[in-house]
């Protein structure tokens, strides 16, 4: 039976190490940033991996949204949509080429979009005063339209138009 001496046997696993890289099996460091962290919906985010590191490269980058998708690569941009706020959690994997792998993660704040605002509802009203009886230089006041507003809000209608098949228009004026 032999036996190795601790010098020897020292001198072994440095010998492995130098040759094989068996001494150590160093883990990958995972690190990234993100640039914004919050914001509306929908939310462009760039997420950027080059921090993360290996004592054996090369790495693979895999990142999950926290929404149910997916990338691959150094540097991804991904958008949040969502109707409520949400917080998600963004996760990269860096995986060398040994197979070891190293996790990072971040959240990312999410509000909802600002809605636009309500579209005026102003419709013309029925039946149309478009002729009047006689002479209608005489009879000016008999024709006309009515505009109404369907809507819940006071409409604006500056600079509005209403032109007829002729191409007569009439501009409404600045506080109407």
């Amino acid at each position: 039976m032999h036996r190795l001496s601790s010098a020897r046997a020292a001198g072994l696993v440095i010998l492995c190490g130098l040759l094989f890289g068996c001494a150590r099996r160093a883990s990958p460091i995972a690190e990234f940033s993100l640039s914004p962290q919050s914001g509306r919906s929908p939310l462009v985010v760039r997420f950027d991996a080059a921090a993360s590191r290996a004592a054996r490269p090369p790495l693979d980058y895999a990142w999950d949204f926290g929404d149910g998708t997916t990338a691959t690569g150094p540097y991804v941009v991904h958008t949040y949509t969502t109707n409520a706020e949400r917080t998600f959690s963004a996760r990269l994997t860096v995986t060398n080429a040994r197979g070891h792998a190293a996790t990072a993660a971040a959240d990312v704040t999410v509000l909802p979009s600002i809605p636009a605002p309500a579209s005026p509802d102003v419709r013309f009203g029925w039946p149309f005063h478009y002729d009047a009886e006689g002479d209608d230089a005489a009879h000016l006041n008999d024709e006309y339209i009515t505009l109404e507003n369907a809507g819940t809000r006071e409409v604006d209608l500056s600079g509005w138009t209403v032109e007829n098949e002729r191409g007569l228009a009439y501009r409404f004026p600045e506080g109407a």
